[in-house]
């Protein structure tokens, strides 16, 4: 069982790495997904979570009038599409295969019966939820009370706490996919960049 505190990730990853094997073991085959597919989308009811095994998944939500907020990254050892975990619940978020993964699908029902089978299990689950929830409202305080380079140098710091220390420091993101990110458009991001980029930050 997960007993530290869990600190806020934009990249969500090896949070359930000690259950791969059960989980390997109980569910069904794994599915491959090729890159740019569809796993989940908004408004469309989902049969199934989805436990990441390999490759790269993004979360994003799209307003009515087709602006994108991106909303975080999974990659291995983690669950997505939990908005299904009710089981046939309209889906709030859109979920993409960002690179070809690697998932198992899991029914609310299995997932109900490996928690019963399994209780460390099912109390690493709600933890692993509330880290997800963190990440849902940290991300909505700071969008909502700062202004864009504030938020651009939060989801920096985000970003970059997310990924192993030895990884190069660096941001695999266009302006417009960071503009997603922080919920402002490119040209405000691009100023945004410009300014950080003078003062030696980036």
């Amino acid at each position: 069982m997960i007993h530290s505190s869990s600190p806020v990730r934009y990249i969500i990853q090896n949070n359930l790495n000690k259950w791969r094997d059960m989980l390997t073991a109980e569910a069904s085959l794994p599915i491959e997904i090729s890159a740019g597919r569809t796993i989940s989308k908004s408004g469309t009811p989902s049969s199934h979570v989805y436990f990441l095994l390999d490759g790269l998944v993004r979360v994003y939500t799209i307003n009515a009038n087709g602006f994108v907020r991106l909303l975080g990254y999974h990659m291995s050892d983690s669950l997505f599409v939990l908005d299904d975990l009710r089981g046939g619940d309209v889906s709030v978020v859109t979920t993409e295969a960002v690179t070809d993964v690697r998932v198992l699908a899991i029914t609310p029902a299995q997932l109900r019966s490996l928690c019963l089978k399994y209780p460390d299990f099912a109390a690493d689950l709600v933890l692993y939820v509330g880290d997800v929830l963190r990440l849902m409202c940290y991300e909505s305080e700071k969008l909502s009370t700062c202004d864009v380079q504030t938020r651009l140098i939060n989801f920096l710091c985000l970003y970059l706490d997310s990924i192993p220390e030895k990884s190069p420091r660096i941001i695999p993101m266009t302006q417009e996919s960071l503009a997603s990110a922080i919920n402002a458009s490119r040209v405000q991001t691009a100023r945004s960049c410009a300014v950080l980029k003078s003062q030696g930050i980036i």
